[in-house]
């Protein structure tokens, strides 16, 4: 494997070891509980201050001045228009419709975050993108994601991201090939990810691609064509026709 080979294959071990991290980061749904637990706190405040802005709420002997001295009639009027966006926004969720170009990028990002929920962290890395960047530089002789080369190459990286099971053991061999054998439940998935075209069949699954393409393509020096639709097939021609050249 020549240097700039090498460096695309570190470059994407280090893009699946990011997607691992924000696979415990978002395989349950603490963070959006948090979130939205922070919108109902926030959406109180306001609901309580504007209550205070209330003329009746005001101190007698403030009535006749506090308008005047700390003018606060377009504050009560923003601060309504403010708990209604917050309010949309508690109310958005992975499945919404979004009615505004900013609320399709949450959504997206609520998108994102979900489809870790189909599978465990580890069902992620050693079952899904090791076996993707296996693929992209070596190929599989005994089918996709199996072969002893494909299971020690995964005891190696997972060894070296310290990734173990609950017990601090590490991973069986036993138990990476039933990672790779995994398959998304369809009752969790709740849509296929952004979309970024209607003739893209996943596209979770076509993000992915761009991002290993995209590494490979910066390391190679290559144009953006890396970045076109292609599958790994594409990348896999790139990276052998690199090779031969050198």
């Amino acid at each position: 494997m020549s240097d700039p080979v090498c460096g695309c294959f570190l470059k994407c071990l280090n893009v699946c070891a990011e997607w691992y991290d924000d696979a415990i980061q978002y395989n349950h749904g603490g963070l959006q509980k948090e979130q939205r637990e922070y919108l109902l706190r926030l959406r109180a405040a306001i609901g309580g201050l504007s209550s205070l802005l209330n003329d009746e709420q005001v101190a007698p002997n403030l009535r006749g001045f506090l308008p005047v001295l700390a003018p606060f009639e377009n504050l009560r009027s923003q601060l309504s228009e403010f708990d209604t966006k917050l309010m949309r926004v508690a109310e958005l969720r992975s499945d919404s419709k979004p009615r505004t170009g900013l609320e399709s990028d949450f959504v997206d990002a609520l998108i994102y975050q979900d489809h870790f929920k189909e599978r465990s962290p580890f069902e992620w890395l050693a079952g899904v993108y090791l076996p993707e960047v296996y693929y992209l530089f070596f190929g599989f002789e005994s089918g996709w994601g199996k072969g002893a080369k494909y299971l020690s190459f995964v005891d190696v990286v997972l060894r070296s991201l310290k990734v173990k099971a609950e017990d601090r053991t590490s991973y069986s061999r036993e138990t990476i090939s039933r990672a790779v054998r995994v398959r998304a439940d369809g009752n969790i998935r709740r849509k296929k990810g952004p979309l970024v075209d209607s003739d893209v069949p996943d596209q979770m699954e076509w993000y992915r691609h761009m991002h290993f393409m995209d590494a490979i393509r910066v390391e190679l020096g290559l144009g953006l064509e890396m970045r076109l639709k292609s599958s790994l097939e594409h990348a896999r021609r790139v990276l052998a026709d690199f090779s031969a050249a050198k």
